[in-house]
C-alpha cells in the first residue's frame, strides 16, 4: 500500500544535501506509478496522490508528466465516483492546451465538444504515441458529460 508520510519524507540530494534537478522529477515519477498501480484497486485513495503527483510535475516544468497524472487522476475519481476536479481546472486545460499546441494534438474544448457529441469524430483522437492519452482524456471527459464512469469503462 503506498503510504504518502513516507513517500513524502523520502529525500531526493545530491551529495552536497541539495535537491538535484532530477529528484523532485523522480519524486513525482514515482508518485504517478505507485498511484496507477494503487487506482487498480482502490481508486478513491490513488485519486490524492495522482492529483499530488500532477502538481509535483507542475513544479518542475514538465507539462507530460503533468497531463499523464492528471488524465490519471481523473480516471480515478471518476471510478471512485467523485468529483474530478483537474480537468475543471482552468489552469490544467491551459496546461493541457499548452502541450497540444506544442505537438500539434486537438485541444481541450475540441475533446470536451466530442465527448458530449454522439458523432463525435474518434479518429481525429489517432495521434501516434498520443492516441491512448487521447482516448483516455475523450473518455473522462465522457463519463464527467454523462455523470458516470463504470468500472470496465
Amino acid at each position: 500500500m503506498l503510504d504518502f508520510k513516507h513517500l513524502r519524507s523520502l529525500r531526493f540530494e545530491s551529495g552536497n544535501g541539495e535537491l538535484t534537478a532530477s529528484g523532485p522529477r523522480r519524486f513525482a515519477e514515482i508518485m504517478l506509478e505507485e498511484a496507477e498501480v494503487l487506482a487498480l484497486r482502490f481508486p478513491e485513495r490513488a485519486q490524492r496522490y495522482l492529483e499530488e503527483a500532477s502538481l509535483r510535475f507542475i513544479e518542475v516544468c514538465d507539462t507530460v508528466g503533468c497531463v499523464v497524472a492528471a488524465v490519471c487522476s481523473e480516471t480515478a475519481a471518476l471510478r471512485a465516483g467523485s468529483v474530478a476536479a483537474l480537468t475543471q481546472s482552468t489552469d490544467m486545460k491551459a496546461i493541457y492546451d499548452k502541450l497540444a499546441s506544442d505537438i500539434n494534438l486537438p485541444s481541450f474544448n475540441e475533446i470536451a465538444t466530442w465527448a458530449r457529441n454522439r458523432d463525435a469524430p474518434l479518429e481525429q483522437l489517432n495521434r501516434g504515441s498520443w492516441t491512448g492519452w487521447l482516448q483516455r482524456l475523450f473518455r473522462v471527459l465522457a463519463g464527467e458529460s454523462s455523470g458516470v464512469m463504470s468500472d470496465n469503462s
